[in-house]
């Protein structure tokens, strides 16, 4: 009797992928259903969450931790170039007020 070979499809890689569609779909709608892209944007947190993989960088910094919304700068939020100590970028979420700051090498 022949033995079944099981496709073993990657969990991870296949989570990675839902990710990135869910900030595509998310970004399409933020224009006219902001709370509906901030669902898809927790969604693809839960579905990172459960599979152990690592939003990418370029997707986590468009996301405020606080609240979930999308970041678009000028509409729902303000973006500053700092130097006090260290040059860096502020960004201010005017949905929640929660700031973040990205530092930049020289």
């Amino acid at each position: 009797m022949p033995r079944r070979v099981s496709k073993r499809v990657d969990v991870r890689q296949l989570a990675r992928t839902r990710v990135r569609r869910l900030y595509e779909l998310a970004r399409e709608v933020e224009d006219e259903d902001p709370p509906l892209a901030r669902r898809y944007m927790w969604i693809a947190g839960r579905v990172a969450q459960k599979a152990r993989v690592k939003i990418p960088r370029e997707i986590k910094r468009m996301v405020c931790k606080r609240c979930g919304s999308l970041f678009v700068p000028g509409k729902n939020c303000r973006v500053r170039l700092r130097t006090n100590r260290t040059s860096h970028i502020t960004v201010t979420c005017l949905h929640c007020g929660a700031t973040r700051r990205y530092y930049v090498k020289r």
